[in-house]
């Protein structure tokens, strides 16, 4: 290795390259290629006066461990595109943006049949396989056409009638997608294809065809006109998520209490979608009935009932600094029964006897 030979920094070899002869290769590439040499870098002073610990490193190294990267492999240009013999190369990432198609459905196409490609470096230096637009364009025809534009709902509209993806109809139907898709094989509705926001490309029914189809179906139901509730034959009614929230009571617990008629009720809600909508005075009274008497703790998570002192899981497992989810499983091991009770926020909540979880935790207080 010659005396004379130059060193340089990874920013400074970053630097030159791109400055004096036109490529680009991060500092970032440059040092995982020598390190997968094993080149050990100089140690030298920078130009600040820093001592910089094997931080210079040999040009004829680093062309020797970057030499494919420095050859005569072309790399993009400001449009990210390879251009080689007068044609265009693209990425596959290049091209989904180019026409607008999923890099699934590109190369769904091209294992089918094969494209013209070549090697090219990426702006950061990486070299990977460009393939020719002008090839995936054609091979892509049918899907780089203008194409009904398919909302958040799932619907598309074309010449004052709607169409649907089987998941949008079902909600726009209020019928299942099973039902939906079965209705599908049996009457052959008309079908159109439209575009997805991602950019995938789906088949949608006309709402008209599949109306007819489902009509068996279908009932006529009452339609909420405020965001999770209804009145329905002058009662009041809500879905699960809106009535947990007013009535502090799990979802959960109110879809396996008022599971069946008279306190559940099929209905649509303000966008046309069939939902499960619950008697509020039901879920009212059985509240009522089941929180009579329960005691409510003080905000640092513990009561007191006939003397005695409870304490809840979550203050229980701020008290020990450990999770949650272990202290539940502790009690929940040890077979030891809790009381019902509310926490500070109101909300329902179990509490067990201090003095048998003193001897499960081995703990004071």
């Amino acid at each position: 290795m010659s005396e004379k030979e130059r060193l340089a920094t990874l920013q400074g070899w970053e630097k030159f390259f791109a400055d004096q002869e036109g490529i680009s290769i991060s500092r970032v590439t440059i040092k995982a290629r020598l390190l997968d040499a094993g080149v050990v870098g100089t140690t030298g002073i920078n130009r600040r006066g820093h001592l910089q610990r094997n931080g210079f490193f040999y040009e004829s190294d680093v062309r020797k461990c970057c030499a494919d990267l420095l050859g005569g492999i072309p790399q993009v240009n400001e449009e990210g595109l390879i251009v080689k013999d007068g044609r265009e190369y693209a990425s596959i990432n290049r091209l989904c943006a180019l026409l607008n198609i999923s890099d699934k459905s590109i190369e769904r196409r091209m294992r089918d049949k094969p494209v013209a490609t070549t090697e090219g470096r990426l702006s950061n230096g990486n070299v990977i396989t460009f393939y020719s637009v002008e090839d995936v364009r054609g091979l892509c025809q049918d899907l780089t056409k203008e194409l009904p534009v398919i909302n958040n709902d799932g619907l598309a509209f074309i010449g004052g009638e709607t169409y649907g993806t089987v998941i949008g109809l079902s909600a726009q139907l209020g019928v299942s997608d099973k039902t939906i898709a079965a209705k599908i094989r049996q009457g052959s509705p008309r079908a159109i294809k439209g575009r997805l926001g991602s950019g995938n490309i789906v088949l949608c029914y006309s709402e008209k065809d599949l109306r007819l189809l489902c009509k068996d179906h279908m009932r006529d139901l009452p339609r909420a006109e405020k965001a999770g509730w209804i009145e329905i034959d002058g009662k009041i009614f809500g879905t699960a998520y809106e009535l947990s929230k007013r009535h502090k009571i799990s979802q959960e617990k109110i879809k396996a209490e008022f599971a069946n008629e008279p306190y559940e009720r099929k209905a649509r809600d303000r966008l046309g979608r069939l939902r499960s909508f619950y008697q509020e005075e039901a879920v009212l009274s059985y509240v009522a009935h089941s929180e009579v008497d329960r005691p409510s703790s003080g905000a640092d998570g513990y009561l007191e009932v006939n003397s005695r002192k409870y304490v809840s899981i979550a203050a229980l497992a701020n008290l020990l600094e450990v999770s949650v989810s272990f202290v539940s499983k502790k009690i929940k091991k040890s077979g030891i029964q809790g009381l019902n009770g509310r926490n500070a926020r109101g909300n329902p909540c179990v509490f067990y006897l201090v003095e048998e979880v003193r001897n499960i935790f081995h703990v004071e207080g």
